[in-house]
């Protein structure tokens, strides 16, 4: 028998899906008081989604992150962003992820709140440390739990949904989301689950 993934102490790995990759959904931004925008941060020429109210909300279809994790282990999930005036300590966002295990030959769905599935540790509130304009942040950590996803999911998409659940303090677009970042164990060896070829056999 080969050396395995178990054998070998692996990282985790990171992997950050950035503001570009994401599809502004306004039809259901519209149940907040504003609407996220594309916008610029200052006028560096730096990109990022500007949040305008609770609610506000975009999507993505993840065609890469499937193809690297380890269904077996846990997988964390961050939101980095960034403030873009000159914020006070006491203001407080909420960063909510949803998500849809999409397999080949399957109907996509909206993963939104109450469609898609919501992560098992939930991104808990945060505050900026300072009232300096332009800092970046990483939210805390949600979860979702080992072994959520099958293998199947290694050839499939993942939808991801990203919205702001609690918005305290802030002016509207204040909060700037700069990406998602996931955090997961590499499934780099042939195992028990996939044999050398899983991931390269047609699919019928």
């Amino acid at each position: 028998m080969g050396i395995r993934d178990r054998n070998i102490d692996w990282l985790r790995a990171r992997r950050r899906i950035p503001w570009n990759e994401f599809n502004l959904d306004t039809a259901q931004a519209a149940a907040g008081d504003g609407g996220p925008v594309y916008g610029e941060l200052s006028s560096f020429h730096y990109g990022g989604i500007l949040v305008g109210a609770v609610n506000d909300e975009w999507s993505t279809l993840d065609v890469v992150s499937p193809t690297l994790w380890d269904p077996a282990h846990a997988i964390g999930v961050r939101v980095l962003w960034a403030t873009e005036a000159t914020v006070a300590t006491d203001d407080a966002i909420v960063w909510r992820v949803n998500y849809d295990q999409n397999d080949i030959g399957e109907a996509l769905t909206d993963p939104v709140q109450g469609t898609g599935t919501a992560l098992d540790t939930a991104i808990t509130t945060q505050s900026p440390s300072v009232t300096t304009t332009l800092v970046t942040y990483r939210s805390p950590r949600g979860i979702i739990n080992a072994n959520t996803f099958d293998h199947t999911s290694r050839n499939g998409v993942i939808a991801w949904q990203v919205d702001v659940a609690t918005l305290t303090n802030f002016s509207a677009n204040e909060a700037v989301f700069l990406a998602l970042e996931i955090d997961y164990m590499p499934l780099v060896c042939e195992s028990q689950e996939e044999s050398r070829d899983a991931l390269t056999a047609d699919l019928s």
